[in-house]
């Protein structure tokens, strides 16, 4: 546990050792407030709602820009090859970079509370509703993250990574609005239908927290996750 505490500290102080970091929760911040206000004042309720919806769009983008450089750069650099050779498992290497990667997410949403305040000072918006589309996001962002982490380590260009991973989240996104251009049974199109993102947040986002969607969610971040452990123990054994 020493050892990937240290990882989780060495590769979260790296998102702040430059001005990347702060660009990125600047951008974010700045594009959720506009897209959220935009409609709020249209809607004249103060309903939280609308928060939640547009976060899997703003993470279609973000998370990729925050997850590409975490693998590749360490190729592009050589410093890969340095780590594999260290005694520690391949599993410890990505625990440790997804769990900074997911702290810097979750320190990126809590700037959003600011948004939560004003609704709140404006109106009466349900704090359980609130917790659950809170919920619902960093559960969301941690299978995008994970996803990103896999598509960074098998490609030493951090615009590739970037592109897959947003291709590979959009099609998880939206994989169910499709499903008419494709002849499947029901049985078929209910299974690949369940496997989309936003139809898994939508519970979350109205304030139902289903079990099923915590464990869709865990799997997910898990598989890709897996997936990354896998593609590390390729470059070790190559």
């Amino acid at each position: 546990m020493r050892k990937i505490a240290l990882l989780i500290a060495k590769e979260f102080n790296g998102y702040f050792n430059s001005t990347i970091a702060y660009v990125f929760m600047v951008l974010f911040l700045a594009a959720t407030s506009w897209l959220f206000f935009a409609t709020f004042f249209l809607a004249g309720r103060a309903d939280l709602q609308p928060l939640f919806a547009v976060l899997p769009w703003l993470f279609l983008f973000f998370i990729p820009a925050a997850s590409m450089r975490l693998w590749a750069e360490e190729r592009k650099s050589g410093t890969l090859e340095l780590l594999l050779s260290y005694p520690v498992p391949a599993w410890q290497l990505a625990a440790g970079k997804f769990a900074a990667s997911l702290l810097f997410l979750f320190l990126t949403l809590a700037l959003t509370v600011p948004i939560v305040v004003t609704v709140a000072f404006l109106g009466n918006p349900d704090p359980g509703r609130v917790a659950a589309g809170y919920l619902g996001a960093l559960l969301l962002g941690s299978a995008c993250l994970a996803v990103g982490l896999f598509w960074s380590s098998v490609t030493v260009n951090q615009i590739v990574a970037f592109i897959l991973t947003v291709v590979t989240i959009f099609i998880l996104l939206v994989v169910d609005q499709f499903l008419f251009l494709f002849n499947l049974g029901p049985r078929a199109a209910a299974l690949v239908g369940s496997v989309s993102f936003a139809a898994r947040q939508e519970g979350f986002n109205r304030g139902v927290v289903d079990s099923r969607d915590l464990v869709f969610f865990a799997t997910m971040t898990v598989l890709f996750l897996a997936f990354n452990v896998i593609s590390l123990q390729f470059r070790k054994w190559k």
